[in-house]
């Protein structure tokens, strides 16, 4: 059956990268001015072929999906804000500075990639309203490896302070079951508890 819904405040978490001292533990980011904007790009490659012309392709080869998540914060735990900064969040590295051999780092293989969670309040644990978990809504969306990407950038001055940031996510391989993942709805670690 059709039903309206609505997510209600949706927080953000990470967890730290397997080289940090939190090693993949969910930190409680905060919350945004409005909704996140958690946008998926399925990516093709195009086969080219004269018989096709020269404006269309003959067929798209898929090639996976990633996903920009921009954030608008304005409610946020700048202890996270810093680390988040210290690219590429290996252990020695500070925000705007880094050493010589962490330039060409693997983020995903090395374990320098963060993980998210972006929970929803009334379809989780947070909430839980059975109006809406009982119809269907998810818990939220996690994201298996991410990294800061762009812009990062703060407004500052007497106004209130909002800081944007955009993760990138790309699909993580679990070579196990020979699957990418790119996000599930796995919400393990996560609490309300963790909320600040």
């Amino acid at each position: 059956m059709a039903q309206q819904f609505a997510t209600g405040s949706v927080h953000v978490f990470l967890a730290p990268p397997n080289r940090s001292q939190q090693k993949n533990t969910p930190v409680y980011f905060g919350t945004c001015e409005s909704m996140p904007q958690d946008q998926r790009q399925p990516e093709y490659e195009m086969l080219w072929n004269d018989i096709s012309g020269s404006k269309v392709p003959l067929d798209l080869a898929w090639e996976g999906e990633s996903a920009q998540i921009s954030l608008t914060m304005t409610r946020v735990d700048q202890v996270v804000v810093e680390y988040l900064q210290a690219h590429p969040n290996t252990p020695t590295a500070t925000p705007g500075s880094w050493a010589f051999e962490d330039v060409g780092s693997m983020m995903g293989l090395e374990g320098l990639a963060w993980e998210c969670w972006l929970v929803y309040t009334f379809g989780s644990a947070i909430a839980g309203k059975l109006t809406y978990t009982g119809a269907g809504l998810r818990p939220g969306r996690h994201y298996t490896q991410c990294v800061l990407w762009s812009p990062q950038s703060e407004e500052t001055g007497t106004k209130p302070t909002k800081q944007h940031f955009m993760l990138f996510a790309w699909p993580k391989p679990n070579f196990g079951t020979k699957r990418f993942v790119l996000y599930d709805y796995d919400m393990t670690g996560i609490s309300s508890n963790l909320i600040t």
